[in-house]
Formats: structure tokens, sequence, C-alpha cells
């Protein structure tokens, strides 16, 4: 049973990695326009898939150090991959609140198709008729995934407070204050009255 069903287990891998890098490749590669309100959202949703992987890990056969350690890592692992994707992304103002555009670039491409290569090649080679080994594995490379979303977002919120601070509406002036339409105005009359002295 289990000879005859794992040939069709790598296909369906290759498929899914595929399909994954492809949809990285066209979301990273083109601008887009990043809301603050939908920001956590998938760094949230990760958070709480590692918790629950944590979870199962800890209540499995694999000894708890092991655990520790591996997330330990993995947590270190995806906040440099984290930090390496926002240093090869470009920010610039989305021309709405609350919002940012941002464009990745190959490198930024590259760095997440690195992390999910790595993430198949370590089920491959250390889990292999293993499915205790397994659990702890797969908990470790959610928590690098959500660990290096979560330094994203975090980078992504902060560009977006920064557009937003440089583009605020000045505050109105206080009451009695000249308007700057009432400068102008006044400006205008000061020229045409010294035209028209001088043409006197």
């Amino acid at each position: 049973m289990t000879q005859s069903g794992s040939p069709n287990v790598a296909p369906i891998t290759l498929i899914v990695a595929a399909f994954v890098v492809a949809r990285f490749l066209f979301r990273e590669l083109r601008p887009r326009i990043v809301r603050g309100r939908t920001l956590w959202v998938r760094p949230a949703f990760l958070v709480a898939v590692s918790a629950l992987l944590l979870f199962f890990a800890f209540t499995s056969r694999t000894p708890p150090l092991a655990v520790v350690l591996e997330t330990a890592v993995a947590a270190a692992v995806g906040a440099l991959t984290g930090v390496f994707v926002v240093r090869s992304t470009s920010f610039a103002a989305a021309g709405i609140p609350g919002a940012v555009r941002v464009q990745g670039s190959k490198t930024t491409a590259a760095i997440w198709i690195v992390a999910l290569a790595l993430r198949f090649a370590a089920r491959l080679f250390f889990t292999t008729g293993n499915p205790t080994a397994q659990i702890a594995l797969n908990a470790a490379l959610v928590v690098l995934i959500a660990v290096a979303f979560v330094v994203v977002a975090v980078r992504f919120n902060n560009e977006i407070d920064r557009f937003a601070s440089s583009t605020r509406i000045p505050d109105s002036p206080p009451p009695g204050a000249p308007s700057s339409r009432d400068a102008r105005h006044r400006c205008e009359a000061y020229s045409w009255t010294a035209e028209r002295n001088a043409g006197a």
C-alpha cells in the first residue's frame, strides 16, 4: 500500500511547489498596493497555525528540547528572511490613506524561492519514514514563515506611517489669522498698487 501510493506524492508536491513559486514571482515582481487594514491578516493566521502545530509537536513523541531548538532556529532564520525581503523591496506613496505601494525585485523572489526550497529539502532529507519528526519539522518551518511575514508586516506598517506623515494636510490657521487665499489676494493688490504708483 505504501509503496504503491508513494509515487503519487512527488508529482503532487512538485505541482503545489511550482504553483506557489509562480504566485510569488508574479506577486513580488509587480507593483502592488498594501493596505494597513489587511496587512496583519496573513501574519496572524500563520502565527495561529504555528501555535497549533507546536502544540501537536510538544504532545507528540518528539523530545521537547528538540522542538524548542528547531523552533528557535526557525524563528532566527525567519527573522533574517524577513529582513532580506524588506531590504530588497521598494516603497512609494500609494496616493490613498492607510496604504503604501510596494514592489519586490528579483532578489526578493529569490529569497522566497530559497525559503520554500529549504522547506521541501528538509522534509525530503530529514523526515523520511519518521512521521513524528515530520510533525516537529513542519511546525518549525511554519514558524519560520510566520516570523518572516511578521517582520515584513512591521516594515510595511512603518512605511505606511511614514508616507502618511509626509503627506499629511497642514493644520488650519488659528482663528483671525489670514488664510493663504487672503494672503495671495493681498499680494496681488499690493503689486497692482505698486504698478499704478510707478506709472503715475
